[in-house]
């Protein structure tokens, strides 16, 4: 009875405040979202509502909330929110029932068989004919009215209606495309020359006569895991092309970034999927021109998932090296010195954190007008890099580190040396050791 009152409760919350904060706050992340890409229709809807910690199925709820709002792009997410829904409704009416409890659907048919199967749903379900509007009106909304709550109106005349209002302005090929990606669907090149012709699938009355479908796949509830390992894969594949063919590198890159995205749908915390895009996005970037910027949308998007990736688990020391390296490169200094102290924080003996920070103090000349003994700060900060070094066994050349540099200016207070929020004695006791006494911790 505890365990019920709690889930009420918890219930109660998601309906009451979450789904509502998050409608209200929907078209200004698409507007946000626009400004980085400069399209709409790449919003990833799933994974903004998983990470609000939004079930799918509660897609219908948010949309009727939105409709509360004033936005100037809230006609715009509607219509995302609605296309998510039809899509996924589609999904469920294409695939067979089953109650395999990992969810995969595995299509054993001739390939006549499958294009017998394939060209008739998909015309019942995009077709101009009177017989695909039938089904529209007496299969696919009753399922979205079933399924998703609320997200067309409750009167099934009223919610018909609606749904073909919808229907004559939608973008129907991104329709097409989502519930070909869901499914694993895989056409010849005929269907896509198609879909090209303006309202191909809106005027014709059978659009799919000569379908042509490679293969009707299986989609496993995986968590990611399959599309993290192909966007590690395919990573990997594009660092080895980066300098003789930065065609192939870009591609790579570019398809490693999709099947980690991908793989944040289902899982928005994963932090090895958010550092390894962020890696990727960093190294598209870098294809194109060795100077990093904030003003190059890849590298925005990068310091974004590495963010994310922190905020994931604030203890690891690698990530929080990660975004400290890229701001650093981004000229962020002292927000670099932050993340580089806490991932020391982490781990005192991280031999990057040290070289890259050492790197950091050197670049910024942090002990040029300073006392002697803040100048003996970087020394002896060098000085710990190379012992942790000897220690770990990594050798690098780090003769660099402890050459002095008399131009410019310092760009890191003394007093940020310290790190940004208060630490234990216990596990700050290593970092402490390495900070000079005036305006530490």
């Amino acid at each position: 009875e505890v365990h019920r009152g709690e889930i009420i409760e918890a219930t109660d919350f998601l309906h009451d405040q979450v789904i509502p904060a998050f409608a209200k706050e929907l078209p200004s992340q698409l507007a946000s979202w626009y400004v980085l890409d400069g399209r709409l229709d790449t919003f990833r809807t799933a994974e903004h509502l998983h990470s609000s910690g939004i079930n799918l199925r509660k897609m219908g709820l948010v949309l009727h909330h939105m409709t509360t709002f004033q936005h100037p792009l809230l006609q715009e997410a509607v219509h995302l929110l609605l296309s998510e829904i039809c899509a996924r409704s589609m999904k469920a009416l294409l695939a067979p029932n089953s109650e395999n409890d990992n969810k995969c659907f595995v299509f054993r048919f001739s390939s006549l068989i499958i294009n017998l199967l394939s060209r008739e749903f998909l015309n019942k379900v995009f077709g101009s004919s009177e017989a695909a509007q039938r089904y529209r009106r007496e299969v696919l909304v009753p399922r979205i009215c079933a399924h998703f709550e609320r997200a067309l109106p409750i009167a099934l005349e009223e919610a018909v209606q609606s749904f073909e209002e919808f229907w004559n302005i939608c973008n129907l090929v991104w329709i097409f495309h989502r519930l070909t990606k869901m499914m694993s669907l895989r056409f010849s090149s005929d269907i896509f020359d198609d879909l090209r012709e303006p309202n191909f699938l809106r005027e014709a009355k059978e659009p799919f006569r000569a379908i042509s479908l490679i293969e009707l796949g299986h989609r496993i509830k995986d968590m990611g895991l399959i599309s993290i390992a192909q966007g590690y894969i395919l990573m990997n594949s594009g660092l080895a092309h980066r300098i003789k063919r930065k065609d192939i590198a870009q591609r790579h890159f570019e398809l490693a970034i999709e099947k980690l995205e991908d793989s944040l749908t289902s899982n928005p915390n994963n932090k090895v999927s958010l550092c390894l895009c962020a890696d990727a996005l960093r190294r598209l970037a870098s294809l194109r021109t060795r100077k990093v910027s904030e003003d190059d949308p890849n590298i925005m998007r990068a310091l974004d998932y590495y963010r994310r990736a922190v905020r994931a688990d604030p203890t690891d020391s690698s990530t929080l090296r990660a975004l400290g390296g890229l701001l650093r490169k981004c000229n962020r200094l002292k927000e670099a010195e932050d993340a580089y102290l806490l991932s020391l924080e982490q781990d005192p003996n991280n031999v990057q954190s040290l070289h890259e920070y050492a790197l950091l103090l050197q670049f910024a000349n942090v002990h040029k007008h300073e006392s002697e003994h803040e100048r003996s700060y970087a020394k002896r900060f060098f000085n710990r890099f190379k012992a942790v070094q000897s220690m770990t066994g990594h050798v690098e050349n780090v003769s660099v580190l402890v050459k002095r540099s008399d131009s410019g200016n310092s760009q890191i207070s003394s007093e940020r040396r310290s790190p940004p929020h208060k630490r234990s004695k216990s596990s700050s006791s290593s970092v402490v050791s390495i900070h000079h006494s005036s305006g530490g911790s």
